[in-house]
């Protein structure tokens, strides 16, 4: 006789109750033979009743009814269908319980544990037939977590009840077995129920059911079982699948009764561990398509692009593992499916692009015969990949029992993909027989093109996710492209970020699948993919320009998505909208937006999302005010020193001149390098029998009589500064007439002797500490040579840069006469060895090196120091300025977190965020504060080295109608590769001719010129990988040709720095945008902007009028307050027409300022308001001649007709254009009487035009006389 089973531990006798707390004793329920079981909460005795509103039911019916909902469970239709599953297993649920109830009641006495199952079944039942009221408060937000908390206890309570029941009974009779079998499937479905409920309430989350829009009835009839049919629901008008995108299935689609808007739609699909079956049917069907179409020829949009290239190879060996799987589950038990399913789904539970990444670095090492200790080798391992390698190697060796003792290797050989495979999964032959036989004879090329391309989008980013630890039920949804929508809409970034919500929509897969499923709708963004954008340019050769408005709105996007997590920001989850420039054929991107979220909030664990990035800064993750450090001696530290500060980077450092001279009778060379000569020269001039103050001391102790003048050396232009400081120095007494070379010669000996002095009190060390120096090498048996001992080597950095202009001074001076001839008694050239001794020592101890020519050169030194860490290396923010707005919102966001009960924080729990998680979103939000607060303190100082003195460049945030004048994209940024502003652009600057300081003046110079070797392969090798991407940039073998290296295809300059037009166009968007946006403290401020926004047309009508392109700096001026166009202006509203116009206007304005509608202004909203204000102003011209006191009306209509006349050609300068007569009809129409026949044709035949002379040209670049 076989053993008695225990009981389950849940199930306690008489003597375990007895043990229980008063809590406990009241949550416990009691069932057959005297045992208990303890239920998370207390359930009321009519809970426990299997249908407790109604007891008598056909079972005929019911099984009818249950086997109808358990075959079409198994049929495509209720499969694709979620709304019908979710009512059928609603259906079988109820059906069977009755069915499984009436079963038990025909035995007397059940057991112990038929009766949990019985009584778990009953609370489950009874739990999701209770309404939701509870869980909806009046403001329509949906408590979910409360709500699953309670649905969930009781799912698994009863999940537990049945799988111990399964478990445990093996009945033998039929009817035993019939129950048994009931129990199992009753089971199998509350599992697949329970996941459908928690995808309904994600659902809710992501703004399925709007509660707060439902009626009362509605509201208090709901339960969980008819909660799905509450989800907003849409069907598919027009569909077209996007082939070319990273995931494989997104549709673009118009929507029925939706008005023809776009919006691209993505399945919610499950992950493969929660419906493993589907995904299995569903990609078998997706291939098939394909390949299907790839054999037919003809569009190619038609094969998914990710498997464009794989072979028929590549479709059988993926097929086959997936019909294997999808038959093993097909064939298991239903008892035993659940377990095979999760089983199956664990080997897709890799990031399989990692794991073949790491295949290639152990098999790197491998076959080079290596001995000795692994771990000595790891550590002297002459580079990362090799060190890689070992401790790969080290690992493998050590999980296979390979490492011998005192970790020494045995011989290894490469591993093959499958073998590399069987071990990374913990294959096993026998257990992972189905999975295992699918891959084993696979070559390596096949199992990485199966496992990293044709497996496709759902297993990557299962594998992905899996990797990161981060398949977590609480938090799932907050990877959805809604959560980002909700967020960035309430932070007030819902301009770059496009708006998503999740409904049930019916349409038919690309193959060929009806479904009705949850989608993610998310609205479709204008425009071009950026990496498009960038091959059409490539192609071309022509520029991508941003607009002021795309920089800034790239600036917006980089905050956004610094505050959403997003880690997966790339040049095909964005649209930007552009038009191509007629003039120049350039790609102008006008506005962008981005979509595609997924990679948003939990696509990454929490340390890896609020740790700082070490290493090389990268574009996409890191704090948009994080610092740079720019390393010395790199191409960028040259750029920034050369760019921004003045400093000259790229002419090479000058070196030191051997000193040798020329004895001048003998003719004979004398190296001044040879011991003591150095100081020969500066030592007789400065401490000598003969030593030099004064041009006296030359004349009277030196030969002078072969002083040379070089005169092709002195231009007009140094005579005249010799002259100037001649002029300055009464007290040298020296003759002005420059035309005497006497006069010349006793100014270079006065010179000589000054710069001689001044450097001598620098550099030159007194005899006594000469001395000094001698005595204490002597002591230590030393001997000092006077070389060593004459100048001092302690100088300060103030006396280096003081002692570098000297020799500048003296190199100069030497350039401009000639002293190789002016000797002493031993005709020793006294003063051309102290000239070449001292150029000679000072270029060789301090030499002409960037630290020399910053201080020398840059234009603010002090500021430029401040930015300098302790290795010499820069550190700049990583943008130069930050948008205002996203500044404030990120103000609001770090306030709102520290208030548990405030909107965000609401939004967020409602997203499905944890707690946990919300407070690490809190703390990365009050980081990126801090540092963008360090941010703006840094730029400032940034500001003053780079001489930004004016607005905007040296304002931090900017505001919308700043963006307009800053001319670069390297006003924003010293890299616009390392932020959104060259999105997928790394290379950014390595193609671009940047302009630097050169000797002296601002020269364009190729980026690349300032790159090391190691820099040009670094960029090389970027560009190799682009080529060679097959998963974003996919170029074709045609269009790999046009990306090269060195040949940037955005431009740094900005689509307004040269078109005067498109600037005067973005002072109108600008003062709309403020129209809408400012808060104006009342009408007043409000009518002067609208003011403001008039004068913006009336420019815009000035500049376009006229024959010649006007440069936008002219722009800028006649912008100012004090142009003669704004000066005209003024004037033209002290007119007749402009005072009437202006009244209109004001009364139009503070009418749109009191309704509010001016919050919704837009362009096309303000040119109808300056419509409406001409239409108003004509109207009240016409209407003088109701006046009550014109006593003669036909004389009024001269008056009228010169006013109509002129109130037209004030609108014209306006850009508006009047057509009199019909405002006059229109005007007769309202007033009847006001006109005679005969006075409205006088007034029509005298508002005519007459035929004007045809006006002279205008200046090229100007504006009508006195407006420019």
């Amino acid at each position: 006789m076989a053993p008695k089973k225990k009981k389950n531990q849940r199930l306690l006798d008489a003597a375990a109750f007895a043990m229980l707390t008063e809590i406990e004793k009241q949550r416990a329920i009691r069932l057959n033979d005297n045992y208990y079981v303890v239920y998370p909460k207390k359930l009321q005795p009519e809970q426990l009743k299997i249908i407790k509103e109604k007891k008598d039911y056909n079972e005929s019916e019911a099984k009818t009814k249950r086997n109808e909902a358990k075959n079409a469970l198994r049929e495509d239709v209720t499969i694709n269908d979620f709304k019908g599953s979710n009512q059928m297993m609603g259906q079988f649920m109820l059906n069977g319980s009755k069915l499984l109830e009436k079963d038990w009641r025909l035995f007397r006495h059940a057991s112990t544990e038929m009766d949990w199952v019985k009584k778990s079944m009953a609370a489950l039942n009874n739990t999701l037939s209770e309404g939701l009221a509870e869980f909806i408060n009046e403001n329509g937000s949906f408590n979910e977590k409360a709500y699953m908390e309670k649905i969930n206890t009781a799912f698994d309570e009863f999940i537990t009840a049945a799988q111990n029941y399964a478990d445990n009974r093996n009945p033998s009779s039929s009817a035993g077995k019939r129950r048994r079998r009931r129990v199992v499937d009753l089971l199998n479905n509350a599992k697949q129920m329970k996941r459908s409920m928690k995808t309904i309430v994600d659902s809710i989350k992501e703004g399925a059911i709007e509660f707060d829009k439902m009626d009362a009835n509605t509201k208090a009839g709901l339960n969980s079982w008819n909660l799905v049919n509450q989800i907003s629901s849409n069907e598919v008008a027009e569909l077209e699948w996007q082939n070319q995108g990273n995931s494989t299935d997104v549709y673009r689609i118009k929507l029925k009764g939706d008005d023809g808007n776009e919006y691209y739609l993505k399945e919610n699909l499950p992950f493969l561990n929660e419906n493993l079956q589907g995904f299995l049917s569903r990609r078998m069907k997706q291939l098939e398509v394909s390949q299907q179409n790839k054999k037919a020829g003809g569009d190619p949009n038609k094969v998914e692009e990710r498997i464009s290239k794989i072979t028929d190879a590549d479709y059988a060996n993926c097929n086959k593992l997936l019909s294997n799987l999808s038959n093993a589950l097909s064939n298991a038990s239903d008892e035993k499916r659940d377990a095979l399913a999760d089983k199956f789904s664990s080997y897709f539970a890799h990031n399989f692009d990692d794991i073949f990444a790491e295949l290639e670095i152990y098999n790197t090492l491998v076959g080079v015969k290596i001995e000795g200790n692994i771990d000595e080798m790891i550590a002297n391992a002459e580079n990362a990949l090799e060190k890689q390698a070992l401790q790969m190697r080290k690992m493998v060796l050590e999980e296979s029992g390979h490492l011998h003792e005192n970790n020494k290797m045995a011989p290894t050989e490469k591993l093959t993909a499958a073998q590399w495979m069987k071990m990374k999964l913990n294959l096993n032959e026998k257990d992972d027989k189905v999975f295992y036989d699918s891959i084993k004879n696979l070559s390596d090329k096949e199992m990485e093109t199966l496992f990293r391309v044709t497996l496709g989008k759902e297993v990557e980013l299962f594998g992905q996710m899996s990797a990161k630890k981060m398949q977590n039920g609480d938090d799932k949804a907050a990877i959805n492209n809604t959560a980002t929508s909700r967020v960035a809409e309430h932070l007030g970034f819902d301009d770059v970020i496009t708006k998503s919500k999740t409904m049930l929509v019916k349409f038919t897969r690309r193959d060929g699948t009806a479904v009705n499923q949850l989608c993610t709708v998310c609205e479709a963004a204008k425009g071009l993919e950026l990496i498009d954008l960038m091959k059409m340019a490539e192609k071309t050769g022509k520029k991508i320009v941003y607009s002021p408005e795309a920089s800034r709105q790239l600036l917006r996007l980089q905050a956004a998505d610094t505050l959403t997590l997003q880690k997966d920001r790339h040049g095909r989850n964005f649209k930007c909208d552009h038009y191509i420039d007629k003039q120049t054929g350039n790609i102008v991107i006008k506005t962008v937006k981005a979509y595609d979220n997924d990679m948003s909030f939990d696509a990454v664990s929490l340390a890896e999302a609020f740790n700082e990035p070490s290493g090389e800064p990268q574009r996409n993750q890191f704090l948009p005010a994080m610092d740079t450090v720019v390393k010395k001696d790199s191409a960028l530290y040259k750029f920034v020193l050369g760019h921004y500060f003045g400093v000259d980077t790229v002419t090479p450092p000058r070196k030191a001149e051997i000193p040798i001279v020329k004895i001048p009778y003998s003719q004979r060379e004398v190296d001044l390098t040879n011991r003591g000569g150095l100081s020969f020269g500066p030592r007789l001039t400065w401490t000598g029998e003969g030593y030099i103050s004064f041009p006296d001391d030359i004349r009277m102790n030196y030969k002078m009589d072969r002083i040379k003048i070089k005169k092709d050396n002195l231009s007009d232009e140094d005579k005249a500064k010799i002259s100037e400081e001649i002029n300055s120095h009464p007290e040298w007494h020296i003759n002005k007439d420059l035309n005497n070379d006497n006069n010349l010669i006793d100014y270079s000996l006065q010179k000589y002797c000054d710069i001689s002095n001044a450097i001598q009190k620098i550099w030159y060390r007194p005899k006594k500490e000469q001395d000094a120096l001698r005595e204490a090498a002597k002591q230590e048996g030393k001997t000092l040579s006077r070389d060593n001992v004459f100048f001092k080597t302690n100088l300060t950095d103030e006396q280096i840069m003081k002692l570098g202009d000297l020799v500048d001074e003296l190199e100069k001076l030497e350039s401009q006469f000639d002293f190789t001839t002016v000797a002493d008694k031993h005709d020793n050239p006294i003063m051309d060895c102290f000239i070449k001794s001292v150029k000679y020592m000072y270029r060789t101890v301090y030499g002409d090196n960037i630290d020399i020519r910053m201080a020398k050169e840059a234009k603010n030194h002090e500021a430029l120091k401040s930015l300098i860490n302790k290795d010499g290396d820069l550190e700049i923010p990583s943008l130069l300025h930050y948008d205002h707005e996203a500044y404030k919102s990120l103000q609001k966001s770090v306030a709102e977190f520290k208030d548990p009960n405030s909107l965000i924080v609401h939004k967020l729990k409602e997203l499905g965020l944890s707690q946990d998680k919300i407070s690490a979103l809190a703390a990365r939000n009050e980081e990126m504060l801090n540092k963008i607060e360090i941010a703006q303190e840094k730029a400032q100082k940034f500001y003053q080295a780079a001489g930004w003195t004016t607005k905007p460049k040296n304002k931090f945030f900017l505001d919308k109608e700043d963006y307009k004048d800053l001319d670069n994209l390297t006003d924003y940024a010293i890299d616009p590769g390392n932020t959104y502003l060259a999105v997928d652009n790394d290379n950014y600057l390595t193609g671009q001719n940047v302009t630097m300081f050169v000797n002296g003046e601002m020269k364009s110079v190729p980026f690349k010129d300032l790159m090391n070797e190691s820099e040009r392969l670094k960029a090389e090798k970027y560009n190799d990988q682009i080529k060679n991407d097959e998963k974003r940039w996919k170029y074709k073998d045609e269009e790999k040709a046009n990306k090269q290296t060195y040949n940037n295809n955005t431009a740094d300059y900005s689509s307004v720095s040269t078109n005067a037009v498109e600037y005067v166009n973005c002072c109108i968007n600008d003062n709309v945008y403020s129209l809408s946006h400012d808060e104006f403290k009342d009408k007043q401020k409000f009518t002067s902007k609208v003011i403001d926004g008039l004068f913006n047309k009336r420019l815009k009508s000035e500049i376009t009028k006229m024959e010649q392109p006007i440069k936008v700096d002219k722009v800028r001026e006649m912008r100012q307050s004090d142009s003669k166009l704004k000066t005209a202006f003024k004037a033209e509203y002290n007119s007749v027409e402009g005072k009437i116009f202006a009244e209109q206007i004001k009364g139009l304005s503070e009418e749109l300022y009191a309704s509010g509608n001016y919050k919704k202004m837009t362009e096309t909203s303000f040119d109808n308001l300056v419509n409406k204000g001409f239409e108003n102003s004509m109207m009240t011209v016409f209407n003088k001649i109701n006046d009550p006191n014109v006593a003669d009306k036909n004389a009024k209509i001269d008056e009228i007709a010169s006013t109509a006349k002129q109130m037209k050609s004030f609108a014209k300068k306006h850009g508006v254009t009047i057509n009199q007569e019909n405002m006059l009809s229109s005007f007769m129409e309202k007033n009847p009487n006001a006109f005679t026949p005969e006075q409205a044709n006088k007034l029509k035949a005298s508002m005519k035009p007459v035929a004007a002379p045809a006006p002279e040209k205008q200046n090229p670049g100007l504006g009508a006389p006195g407006m420019n």
